[in-house]
């Protein structure tokens, strides 16, 4: 097997000064008396590095980030994977022993996942206090997203929200805004929505959609509701192209404000005094 590398060899550790005997994490104190037995040189730790360091060790012990093989072995007080089988072998009948190869590809397979979060090193930069704690935070908060069942409790959210992105801190402000800009995506606002929409809203929104031989205000209000179901910016209204001249011109395939002056299939040019030739180069002239 290859080495364990730091990180194995530091969970166990930290595991030992980190979680009692009913299998709770202890107070900081009594961490900090535990932790000085393998970290002599520690005086003292902050709430920050206190809060990570039991994060971390959560995550590792209570997520599937681990295998049950993995975690046993980093909870076991011995010295390499072989121990550890022999030990186990010994209070269990031969047909639940394990075998020392499957463990030590366990292990192995768990310190790579590890390692593609954290680095090899974090819990002793930690305890150390040489690092930026929001940088290790962040670390954790993603490997969180990835390995802790939560995504269900989007279950009653319409929008799609991204799982690559972890923050841990944010104004009370900037939570108020999120509330608010969420709020009205929950499937339960929905069904109220459609709910108090009058059968003639509904009748008329099927007829909008339905887009066949309208005309006048109809056919307006065609062009505004389609412009909002297929979700274009502004700034998607105009189309740049070469005329027959090589001159560059700007097309407006669309506009709401202008709709009732034109048929739905009717395009136009912008003046030419309305056009900014700043980026016209003699490729574009014939």
């Amino acid at each position: 097997m290859k080495r364990n590398t730091q990180i194995i060899n530091d969970l166990k550790k930290l595991h030992e000064c980190i979680i009692g005997y009913d299998d709770q994490f202890v107070s900081k104190e009594q961490y900090l008396t535990n932790m000085r037995r393998a970290y002599p040189y520690i005086d003292e730790v902050t709430d920050k590095e206190f809060a990570f360091l039991k994060g971390l060790m959560y995550l590792v012990m209570n997520t599937r980030m681990t295998s049950e093989n993995t975690k046993n072995y980093i909870k076991s007080n011995a010295s390499s994977v072989g121990a550890y089988v022999r030990n186990y072998n010994m209070t269990v009948d031969k047909e639940f022993q394990l075998k020392k190869g499957s463990v030590e590809q366990n292990v192995n397979y768990d310190k790579n996942k590890l390692l593609q979060y954290f680095t090899d090193n974090i819990i002793e930069s930690v305890i150390r206090g040489e690092t930026d704690m929001k940088a290790y935070e962040k670390r954790l908060n993603n490997a969180r997203n990835r390995f802790v069942k939560h995504r269900d409790k989007f279950d009653n959210l319409v929008l799609v929200i991204p799982e690559n992105v972890a923050c841990s801190e944010l104004s009370d402000e900037e939570f108020s805004e999120l509330i608010s800009a969420i709020a009205p995506y929950t499937k339960s606002q929905m069904e109220y929505i459609i709910k108090n929409l009058t059968d003639e809203q509904i009748g008329y929104l099927n007829f909008l959609v339905s887009g066949y031989d309208l005309s006048g205000k109809d056919l307006e209000r065609f062009k505004k509701l389609n412009y909002i179901l297929k979700g274009k910016e502004p700034d998607e209204i105009y189309k740049k192209y070469v005329d027959e001249h090589g001159i560059k011109k700007i097309r407006m395939q669309f506009d709401s404000s202008v709709s009732s002056k034109f048929d739905k299939d009717e395009e136009f040019d912008i003046d030419l005094e309305n056009i900014d030739f700043g980026d016209i180069t003699d490729a574009d002239v014939e």
